[in-house]
């Protein structure tokens, strides 16, 4: 019979163990939304439905009804929003300096790419709407990062 409940006992840690708990759920949740979605958007705008896509598809952008600077510069903002909110669910900053710094970190990442562009050390053009696009990305990733910090704190 005492075998039984260590058997028991046994199976239960093995299910604590792989089953999410509602905190990692919100994390996996919360990584899924703010840096795969991003991701995975910025780089079917880049590829699929800007002006200079597969000739398979087409020639021209896909969405015409889209204004031409928004859609060749939104993969910008989609991977800053991605990089600053990776960054801060990585490093988890309490005080606001710290979320400030992470995110003036990554915000200066995103232009210095720019710079690397406009030098010519890789692939790519200087677009003063890429460097104003990933701003955004990152701006809009610090006040869903406060959000989520704020809602975790009421919680």
């Amino acid at each position: 019979m005492r075998s039984f409940g260590l058997l028991t006992t046994a199976v239960q840690d093995i299910g604590d163990t792989f089953i999410m708990t509602k905190t990692t759920w919100h994390s996996l949740r919360n990584w899924l939304i703010l840096v795969a979605l991003p991701l995975t958007l910025g780089g079917v705008f880049y590829r699929f439905l800007r002006s200079n896509r597969p000739a398979v598809l087409g020639a021209g952008p896909a969405l015409s009804f889209v204004p031409h600077q928004m859609l060749q510069s939104f993969p910008s903002l989609l991977w800053s929003l991605a990089l600053c909110s990776a960054m801060l669910m990585i490093w988890k900053p309490n005080q606001i300096t710290g979320r400030l710094l992470v995110t003036g970190f990554v915000a200066l990442i995103s232009v210095l790419f720019e710079c690397w562009q406009a030098a010519n050390f890789g692939r790519g053009t200087f677009d003063w709407n890429d460097c104003l696009f990933s701003l955004a990305g990152c701006l809009v990733s610090a006040l869903v990062f406060q959000k989520l910090i704020h809602r975790e704190n009421l919680n």
